[in-house]
């Protein structure tokens, strides 16, 4: 069964290093009805996207974009086998919805609903945990945003390669062979310069 595979993994890890219990993650992997394979450079959710679900990364490396009006887009934060990928359009509905996730490596994503994220906030602890991972997210953004533009472009990409491996490291990743961070990411996160979108 898929949490009987999953319990162990970085998503089971990253829950119970929020506060999650040992019940509270099998019954929040039991809620995942479905995976879903995503080829590397494909979105895995849509600038547009107003599906009533939230997408969790299982396996690869996503980051989550804006579009600018010249095309280019701004990278505003990666995610990690366990993250979330759009946990903030549960919480607060309609906002940002103008922000996409796309693969950087082949990925696999597990979907739930919200009526069965609903349902799994009247567990006290894995609430706590959900509440957690968001002001989690939020304090990341903050850190990015108030970093920009401060140190050498050297001590920026060297900030934003020691976030992400002491990120993975937090859930049992101790490789950095499956991270695929492209020259083009690094100047979009840490604004030493723009590229341009896959295919553009």
């Amino acid at each position: 069964m898929f949490a009987d595979c999953w319990s162990g993994s970085s998503l089971g890890l990253k829950l119970k290093g929020l506060g999650a219990q040992a019940d509270d993650v099998d019954i929040f992997l039991r809620a995942v009805k479905r995976r879903v394979s995503v080829p590397a450079h494909d979105n895995v959710i849509g600038e547009a996207d107003t599906a009533a679900q939230v997408r969790v990364l299982l396996a690869g490396t996503t980051c989550s974009y804006k579009r600018k009006e010249d095309g280019t887009r701004s990278i505003l934060s990666f995610q990690h086998p366990g993250d979330f990928c759009d946990l903030h359009r549960y919480i607060v509905p309609d906002v940002n919805s103008v922000i996409g996730v796309q693969a950087l490596t082949d990925c696999t994503v597990a979907v739930i609903g919200y009526r069965d994220l609903d349902k799994l906030l009247s567990r006290p602890m894995l609430a706590s945990a959900l509440w957690r991972a968001s002001m989690l997210e939020a304090l990341i953004y903050r850190e990015r945003l108030s970093s920009m533009g401060g140190g050498t472009a050297l001590e920026r990409v060297a900030q934003l390669l020691c976030e992400q491996l002491a990120r993975r490291e937090a859930v049992g990743i101790h490789s950095h062979r499956s991270m695929s961070l492209t020259r083009q990411a690094f100047p979009s996160c840490t604004s030493i310069g723009q590229f341009r979108p896959y295919g553009a």
